[in-house]
C-alpha cells in the first residue's frame, strides 16, 4: 500500500445498506444511466 492512502474493504452487501443503495440508484445522472427496468442478473 502506498503511504498515506487509505486502504480499501469490500463486504457483503446487508439489509442495512438499503436505504443507501436506493437513494444512489434513484440519483438522475445514475439512474440515466442504469435505466428504470429492473433487471435479474
Amino acid at each position: 500500500m502506498t503511504a498515506g492512502l487509505p486502504a480499501i474493504a469490500f463486504r457483503s452487501l446487508t439489509r442495512a445498506d438499503l436505504p443507501l443503495l436506493h437513494e444512489w440508484l434513484t440519483r438522475p445522472h445514475v439512474a440515466e444511466w442504469w435505466g428504470t427496468t429492473p433487471s435479474r442478473a
